[in-house]
């Protein structure tokens, strides 16, 4: 008699193919970063990049001066 095994789930396959990429790379997340944008890169497929535009009110909070120029800016 044939034993059929049940299938994988999504999720369990996900968790198994994130331990394996993270054996792969002994758990280096900056590695494991480098490795997936050069596959990226090589595979020669279209990706999008949103277009940033910075504003006066979206610097960062240690740039902008208080109006209460006795206060000093936050860190």
């Amino acid at each position: 008699m044939i034993q059929h095994t049940k299938p994988e789930s999504v999720i369990d396959e996900l968790h198994r193919i994130r331990r394996e990429i993270a054996d792969k790379f002994d758990g280096d997340v900056d590695a494991i970063a480098k490795d997936a944008a050069e596959r990226l890169a090589r595979s020669g497929r279209a990706t999008w990049t949103p277009r940033v535009e910075k504003k006066a009110d979206q610097l960062p909070i240690d740039v902008v001066r208080p109006a209460d120029a006795s206060t000093p800016a936050r860190r």
